[in-house]
């Protein structure tokens, strides 16, 4: 869940975008302290200033074969920048 403090009552693009790189950083390296990855099945923004909750759930985004080039290309972008 992503928490956004904003004017606006919708979410942007690059909110969404913002999430599904959170979701392929964990698909990639896991989260810490937890033993084996998770299987995150949903991803929500909470829109704090309208008490508004968004959620989407991520099956045909994760069974995607975008998704998977995707990862294909970002674990190797990461490394190139220093990312750990």
């Amino acid at each position: 869940i992503e928490i956004k403090t904003t004017k606006f009552r919708g979410i942007k693009a690059e909110h969404f975008d913002q999430l599904i790189a959170y979701l392929a950083l964990a698909h990639l390296y896991g989260v810490d302290d937890l033993s084996g990855k998770p299987r995150i099945k949903n991803i929500g923004f909470y829109l704090s200033r309208y008490g508004n909750y968004l959620e989407f759930d991520l099956e045909d985004i994760l069974d995607s074969p975008g998704f998977r080039e995707f990862l294909k290309w970002f674990g190797p972008y990461l490394k190139k920048y220093g990312a750990t």
